[in-house]
């Protein structure tokens, strides 16, 4: 097997006027040996490919606002919205055709991709996903609809990487971020600074005991009642 030209089959000029039999052996041995004769340049272009794409992905970090210098790795690494990037990159990689579905190996010869350039073209064959369950999604062309499904989903994963995000407003919160917060009775239930005689009397707050002998009012009762139900953490 040569760097630039393909390993073929030995055969001679009488293969074709031999029996089955022996016509698929030696066409099986090779298979077996040499797959389909992939030249040694070819696996060198799919390592080109994973180094593009990885160098992709640290274009990305460092791209990302907030997330500090390339080689400073401890100020990103542990960055949710650095990971949340590195998704969408993934993802836009894999659906422009340029992941594990492109190149000879996955028979992909010329032009070596093919899922952009089929894609965005209506008229082109398509598999149908779910034909007579969901509505529109029948037929084997491809359709107006399906190529603006596919140009949007291209857009919003490129918006996505050229935006610079909100961290702790949406998406994944980081844990050390995260503020404690009282439990639902306690939010309630919020006794306020004590006042002259060590007696509290706020807005909003609990009246305290009442004359008949019950201890707080209704609201009060009727709501640590309905936390014990719900909320079993909670100790009163």
């Amino acid at each position: 097997m040569g760097f630039l030209a393909p390993s073929t089959a030995d055969v001679d000029t009488q293969w074709r006027t031999r029996p089955y039999q022996q016509r698929i052996r030696p066409l099986a041995e090779h298979w077996a040996t040499h797959g389909f004769g992939t030249p040694g340049i070819v696996h060198l272009l799919y390592l080109v490919k994973i180094t593009a794409y990885g160098l992709g992905g640290l274009a990305v970090v460092s791209a990302t606002p907030g997330g500090g210098a390339l080689a400073d790795i401890g100020s990103w690494w542990a960055d949710p919205l650095v990971y949340q990037k590195l998704v969408i990159w993934t993802l836009l990689y894999e659906v422009l055709g340029l992941g594990c579905g492109s190149g000879p190996l996955s028979s992909h010869f010329l032009p070596p991709v093919g899922a952009f350039l089929h894609w965005l073209r209506p008229g082109t064959v398509r598999l149908p996903p779910w034909p007579g369950r969901i509505p529109f999604t029948a037929g084997t062309r491809r359709t107006v609809a399906d190529v603006a499904l596919y140009a949007a989903l291209l857009g919003a994963a490129v918006w996505l990487l050229c935006s610079p995000g909100n961290r702790g407003a949406s998406g994944v919160l980081a844990p050390w971020r995260r503020r404690r917060r009282g439990t639902p009775l306690q939010q309630h239930h919020r006794l306020p600074r004590p006042g002259p005689g060590g007696a509290h009397r706020a807005r909003g707050s609990c009246p305290g005991p009442r004359r008949g002998g019950s201890s707080g009012c209704d609201g009060c009762s009727m709501f640590a009642l309905r936390c014990m139900k719900d909320v079993p953490s909670i100790q009163v």
